[in-house]
């Protein structure tokens, strides 16, 4: 019993205690930024879409807020389940929106309604291509059939920690310690045309991602 309300009360505080937690470790971090493409400096208010590993969630929403300024809104798909609303109610508070959907549930309904929006996109969307549930490093199909049908380009994005504690889950997501060194590297956009093969389309997104 006591070990149930406990985790009600984590559960409960954790969409506004986590997002000041990433602020405060954020601050404390290091922070390089990789651009060799410009992709920053060319940010303006084009839609975009950005590929980033499920594994680097926990810091993204910062970064993005501090890094990609001077472009549009951004929004990203999470997961339909519950995880996923939780996800969700810490990034709101980064002033980002989301799809909730997933490769695994509601996953078509997701898409139709990207696809409609991303005909007069002003918004920025992200992707975990290997998320919500793996493999780890692998592509889903889902963001490379909308850069097809969209003509958006897909922005790979990652970073590197120097300091980092590992989580006992499926992707090994690397958390970040305090005063850590963070490399933020951003990849050379991928085009994919509506005649390409996916699937080679998938495996040089995960090339440019990187591990």
């Amino acid at each position: 019993m006591k070990n149930g309300m406990f985790k009600k009360v984590t559960l409960s505080a954790a969409p506004w205690l986590m997002p000041w937690l990433i602020r405060l470790l954020g601050l404390t971090m290091r922070v390089t930024v990789s651009d060799p493409d410009g992709v920053l400096d060319g940010l303006r208010q084009r839609p975009l879409l950005i590929a980033f590993w499920h594994n680097r969630l926990v810091m993204m929403p910062w970064l993005f807020r501090k890094y990609f300024k001077g472009g549009l809104p951004g929004k990203v798909m999470i997961s339909a389940s519950r995880d996923g609303q939780l996800i969700t109610d810490i990034i709101k508070r980064f002033d980002i929106g989301t799809f909730r959907g997933s490769s695994s549930k509601h996953g078509i309904r997701a898409m139709r309604e990207m696809a409609r929006e991303l005909e007069h996109a002003r918004f920025v969307l992200a992707f975990t291509p290997d998320g919500p549930r793996g493999p780890v490093y692998q592509v889903q199909p889902g963001i490379i059939y909308l850069a097809a049908h969209s003509g958006l380009p897909i922005v790979p994005v990652t970073y590197h920690l120097s300091w980092k504690w590992r989580a006992d889950s499926w992707d090994q997501m690397p958390l970040p310690l305090p005063f850590t060194r963070c490399e933020l590297v951003i990849g050379k956009p991928l085009r994919v045309d509506a005649g390409d093969d996916l699937a080679v389309a998938a495996g040089e997104l995960a090339r440019r991602l990187g591990n």
